[in-house]
């Protein structure tokens, strides 16, 4: 609809003033032609336009000219003017070039004024990427006038790799624009690439590590590939017969002899389209040999196998060094526990270790066998927190203490009786006990005598208040003793059911025959109740009774000041005794392994239960129900590693094959090691389309650090060395972006401000997205053309076949209004010429 109106609507607030002023001085100031030439003055510096609709084009063509294309630049230049040509000479068309960035080639012009022949511009954008959203929105800020249908023509293959195209074409079109898209670019490319070049970030010096190699093409082709550390081949080069969508995968094994970084280079040589994406690059830092203690009562298999463990400094603690193990640790990266008791281990050792795996990311690697574990007294300790497993699994103990209350053991030793001593070691085995374990005492002389019933463990002070009260009297009948205790224990749901046995040990002839002849040992294990027997006194025919019917759990006590204390011994090892496993056990894998990639296990002949924590991960497991073998877990900023059974022994022997445990050993303490980094932070430097992102993690004991002032120096091909401020962007995470426009090897170090510097990392930028696929990407094309409400067009010809849309074209007015005022000038003063004539005649 047609309508008039003004550029500048507020000159028109003269008119009412005029009119005012006609009105009061209408004498003075003329007649109303006088008025009219004043209304048509006004009107006409207001500017007026008469809006109708016009079908004017406004067109700009946008050439992707990225390296993707292969693209002949002039003879894409020589069409897109020949479709200009099809414009009318009113309409306006504009030409920009666009890869990693848009550049406006020609801005709009009207089409009669256009050259003959579109210019080539000096210096095209960089062909590495392609930003489709960038030339749709430089497009966008070359349409001012809606006076014409915009439209934006893409002439591209829609492989983008920055920007959102789509969501700026719908942007385009909520303007008033058309996005109209034409796909160009290569069909059928014969290419090979190295889809994979992929190293460690860290290793140890002299640490073997694997360089994977991965090549893929898109039509069957013959090529060469060749490895190169720091610029020298590395073996001689690989022939490779490649397919299509066949990747290609090549793995080598490498290792650094030397602390500092190493840039490893693949090269592809191939007879192909593009020779971009023929190479790939790696860094690989080394830091120095990982230092390893082993603490073990002697050389072993173990220590010879760390001696020969490539990139492992390797030293063993005896145990008369344990004292010193603090200072040790200092300097260490991973201690190996092997073949040491608990109790070897003073509590403050032990949490020095603890703290040491905890706070300063080392490692630590416990074995198994018969003092390890359960049976070596870690359950409860310091050690066992830093394990990922528990050292007992849980179960009921049902014990039963039964003390010779003979009147021998009224006898004094020290200037206390033989029985004193007895309470005391009863009482110290209470402590050792838990709420869901059974407790009972009989003491025997003549008959046995039950003095605290088996049930839950009484309160020490009223444990305390009966042994008091018991008294030595009468001569002494094992044999009852022994069938009481055992008729007591059979029936208790416990997995330990034991007896500890007190006495001097005078029996006689009689006695012992009657006991011998009762089967009681046989019973015994029957019944599943196992017993320890400690005599105090000096009855040979008593020692070797008791040493029969106990086996290695008979103690002969020289002073009876030691009962307490072989009490708690026994306890221990009866509770511990069931952990130990012997017999033929296939062991089953999990699906992932880190620590057994590449061991299959065996069968295994011996190993301790334990229990695995909620978060370790068991690697391997034995039995039914399944027990850990071998568990891993973060401690902390360190790792822990348990073994449950033994290295080198009968107890393994079967569980590796011909290759033996070497591999496995290795592995484990490698990744139980600390890593060449500060304890707490880690680093990724990775590519993002044209730019390197720096992220670092911040954590301690579980906690992330939060609010650090991290500033990164960054360093790489073709850029001097800059500070970069990273920020905070989640719970203990810092980022930073930076610009990398070549490729090649980058570095950062990150430096916390106030405490030095933490870590460094390395990164290699290969070559960009942009040589990874070719030709037309039709879905990527339709959803461009959709979100900017054109259509996907088959070539430049079909825009012929475009309608023009409907514009609102305003023609200036201004000049009638100039006119008409000039005439109503000429009219008054001739009016006014007239009118004087008349009044002087």
């Amino acid at each position: 609809m047609s309508r008039l109106q003004f550029v500048y609507p507020v000159v028109l607030g003269l008119i009412p003033l005029a009119a005012a002023a006609m009105a009061v001085w209408r004498h003075r100031l003329g007649t109303l032609v006088t008025f009219a030439t004043v209304l048509c003055l006004v009107t006409a510096l207001a500017r007026p336009q008469w809006s109708t609709a016009v079908y004017r084009v406004a067109r700009l063509y946008a050439l992707d000219t990225s390296g993707s294309m292969f693209l002949d630049t002039q003879r894409a230049l020589n069409a897109v003017r020949r479709s200009m040509a099809d414009l009318r000479r009113d309409d306006v068309v504009g030409f920009l070039a666009f890869a990693a960035s848009p550049l406006v080639v020609v801005p709009p012009t009207a089409r009669a004024l256009l050259p003959p022949r579109l210019p080539l511009p000096a210096g095209l954008p960089r062909q590495d990427a392609t930003d489709i959203a960038a030339a749709i929105r430089a497009a966008v800020q070359q349409f001012g006038d809606a006076a014409f249908d915009c439209q934006i023509v893409l002439m591209t293959d829609g492989q983008a790799t920055a920007g959102d195209a789509p969501l700026e074409a719908a942007l385009a079109a909520d303007r008033g624009g058309r996005v109209f898209a034409i796909p160009l670019g290569p069909s059928g490319v014969r290419d090979a690439r190295l889809s994979l070049l992929r190293v460690p970030a860290r290793v140890r010096v002299g640490e073997p590590f694997s360089i994977e190699v991965e090549a893929v093409a898109t039509a069957p082709l013959e090529a060469m590939l060749a490895l190169f550390r720091q610029g020298a081949p590395i073996g001689s080069s690989r022939r490779l017969a490649l397919e299509p969508g066949v990747p290609r995968r090549i793995v080598v094994q490498d290792r650094l002899d030397a602390p500092g970084t190493c840039v490893y280079a693949a090269r592809l040589a191939v007879v192909d389209r593009c020779d971009e994406n023929n190479a790939a690059e790696g860094v690989v830092r080394a830091e120095g040999a990982t230092r390893i203690l082993h603490l073990a009562p002697a050389d072993n298999a173990v220590a010879r196998l760390l001696a020969t463990t490539p990139g492992v400094d390797h030293a063993r603690v005896a145990l008369d060094e344990v004292p010193l193990l603090p200072v040790f640790l200092t300097g260490a990266d991973c201690l190996v526990l092997d073949g040491v008791e608990a109790a070897q281990l003073p509590a403050p050792i032990q949490e020095a270790i603890r703290d040491w795996v905890r706070d300063t990311g080392a490692g630590l690697v416990a074995l198994g066998g018969p003092a390890g574990f359960g049976p070596g007294g870690y359950a409860e300790t310091a050690i066992e927190q830093a394990l990922p497993v528990l050292s007992s699994p849980p179960q009921r103990i049902a014990l039963l203490v039964a003390l010779d209350a003979s009147g021998s053991m009224a006898d004094t030793v020290a200037g206390r009786q033989k029985i004193a001593y007895a309470r005391e070691a009863a009482l110290r085995c209470l402590s050792r006990l838990g709420e869901s374990d059974v407790f009972g005492l009989l003491v025997f002389s003549h008959e046995p005598t039950v003095v605290v019933p088996l049930g839950r463990p009484p309160r020490a002070e009223a444990l305390a208040r009966l042994v008091d009260g018991v008294r030595p009297h009468g001569p002494t009948e094992l044999r009852a003793a022994l069938e009481r205790s055992l008729t007591l224990l059979a029936r208790v749901p416990a997995q330990v059911r034991h007896v500890i046995l007190a006495s001097d040990g005078q029996v006689t002839d009689d006695q012992a025959s009657g006991i011998r002849g009762s089967d009681l040992k046989g019973r015994f294990v029957a019944a599943g109740v196992t017993l320890s027997a400690l005599m105090t006194g000096h009855d040979e025919k008593a020692a070797a009774l008791l040493r029969e019917l106990a086996g290695a759990s008979f103690q002969l006590i020289e002073n009876p000041a030691d009962l307490p204390s072989a009490f708690l011994d026994e306890l221990r090892k009866a509770a511990t005794g069931p952990l130990i496993r012997k017999g033929a056990f296939s062991v089953r894998a999990a699906a992932t392994p880190e620590i057994a990639s590449g061991v299959p296990p065996g069968v295994l002949a011996g190993y301790l239960r334990t229990a695995a924590k909620p978060a370790a991960a068991v690697e391997w497991a034995v039995g039914d129900p399944p027990d850990p073998l071998l568990a891993r877990w973060q401690f902390g900023l360190g790792r822990a590693v348990a073994f449950t059974s033994t290295i080198g022994t009968d107890w393994d022997e079967g569980l590796w094959g011909t290759a033996g445990p070497a591999r496995l050993v290795q592995q484990a303490v490698r990744w139980a090691a600390r890593p060449a980094r500060s304890p707490g932070f880690e680093a990724d430097l990775a590519g993002r389309g044209e730019q390197m992102v720096l992220t670092v993690r911040a954590e301690r004991e579980g906690r992330f650090l939060n609010g650090l002032d991290l500033v990164a120096r960054i360093s790489g091909p073709a850029i001097p060395p800059n500070d970069l401020d990273l920020s905070q962007t989640g719970p203990g995470e810092y980022q930073a972006a930076f610009d990398a426009p070549f490729q090649g090897a980058y570095h950062a170090a990150i430096v916390q401000k106030g405490a030095g510097h933490r870590l460094s990392v390395d990164a290699a930028r290969n070559y960009a997205r942009e040589w990874e696929t070719f030709g037309p990407n039709h879905a990527s094309l339709e959803a461009i053309a959709r979100a900017g409400r054109g259509e996907v067009l088959p070539s430049l010809d079909a825009l012929r076949t475009i309608a023009p849309r409907e514009a609102a074209g305003r023609v200036e007015i201004d000049w009638l209004f100039l006119a008409a005022a000039l005439v109503l000038f000429v009219a008054d003063v001739a009016l006014y010429v007239a009118r004087s004539r008349r009044e002087r005649l």
